[in-house]
């Protein structure tokens, strides 16, 4: 990039997850089954000079009452706070073929990386969109319920929606559809979501988001667009006696290819490219953030990987467009 200034930089990090084998159990009529992970890791920080060592684990019991009603309940626990959380609680229902409905402390699935779990991710940790989302309550956990169909080749299309309530007086609308195998892609899909603030006075802010997944063997693309609002810093310069509301704009791309080799050790290698970019405020677009992360994946069986990831976030301000930072950049 044209008058960009990035001092080098060397990094490198080393991560293994293992996913704990399906296990079912049947006390009386109802039949119980577990999964979940074990991880642990080093990561770097720059401008650190000593790495940090971390684990984290999660288990997930299922206990399905009738053929139509499951409960769930999600545990996790790592090594930065020590204890075990109760991170997800719900009852699925699923009378009527192709429709499920949650009730409880669920996810609010805005982008693509909310439709999967953590765990399943190809990077080890989300990328810069989703933890700048993160904050204004988009992508996290919430109590809630949620309508959604599930993808049938005789039906190519799936649908979410679901409305959220937490302690913060804030309530948010989810909503998403998604269709399949249409233009040579995998998946075109379109997300909204609407959050209501009743807390010093009603305030209303959205954010949509477009994906697009290309799929063929073991090549894999996915994109995104995502565009809304701040709350945080709209909420700030309100404050400051500015009326006005700050809208973010994002961009997000990853590619990866997978290859079976077929050995007794090393089964799977995966190689893989993220891309972001970010600006916070589109009224100041020369202000902005970009992400570029490395990462190889190794397969020793399908849910055991050890995972390498270099991740590189620069970042300029409005008084010197032309020099980046690397902040928050890792490995």
């Amino acid at each position: 990039m044209p008058g960009m200034k990035v001092k080098k930089i060397s990094i490198l990090s080393i991560f293994m997850v293992t996913v704990l084998p399906l296990g079912s159990v049947a006390w009386g009529q109802k039949k119980v089954s577990y999964d979940g992970y074990v991880s642990s890791g080093l990561e770097y920080l720059h401008r650190k000079v000593y790495g940090e060592g971390y684990y984290k684990g999660k288990l997930k019991f299922k206990i399905d009452l009738s053929k139509d009603l499951r409960g769930v309940l999600d545990f996790r626990g790592e090594s930065a706070d020590r204890e075990i959380e109760l991170k997800g609680a719900y009852v699925r229902f699923s009378y009527v073929p192709h429709l499920r409905v949650k009730v409880g402390q669920i996810k609010k699935r805005f982008g693509l990386e909310e439709l999967i779990a953590k765990e399943k991710l190809s990077t080890i940790q989300e990328s810069l969109i989703n933890r700048y989302l993160a904050p204004f309550g988009y992508v996290v956990r919430g109590l809630g319920i949620e309508l959604s169909r599930v993808y049938k080749k005789k039906n190519p299309y799936s649908f979410n929606l679901g409305i959220f309530y937490n302690e913060s007086h804030q309530s948010f609308l989810l909503g998403r559809v998604a269709r399949y195998n249409l233009w040579g892609f995998y998946q075109i899909g379109v997300d909204g979501i609407y959050r209501r603030c009743i807390d010093g006075g009603n305030r209303d802010f959205y954010a949509f988001s477009l994906d697009l997944t290309r799929q063929v063997k073991a090549f894999h693309w996915e994109g995104e667009v995502f565009y809304g609002q701040d709350p945080v810093e709209s909420d700030y310069r309100r404050l400051c006696n500015k009326d006005e509301e700050v809208s973010f704009l994002g961009v997000r791309s990853l590619v990866l290819h997978h290859w079976d080799t077929h050995r007794h050790v090393i089964q799977g290698v995966e190689p893989l490219f993220l891309f972001s970019f970010l600006a916070p405020d589109v009224d100041t677009m020369k202000t902005h953030r970009f992400q570029f992360l490395v990462g190889l994946n190794l397969y020793f069986h399908p849910k055991v990987r050890f995972r390498i990831n270099g991740d590189l976030i620069l970042t300029n301000t409005q008084y010197n467009p032309d020099e980046y930072a690397m902040t928050q950049s890792r490995a």
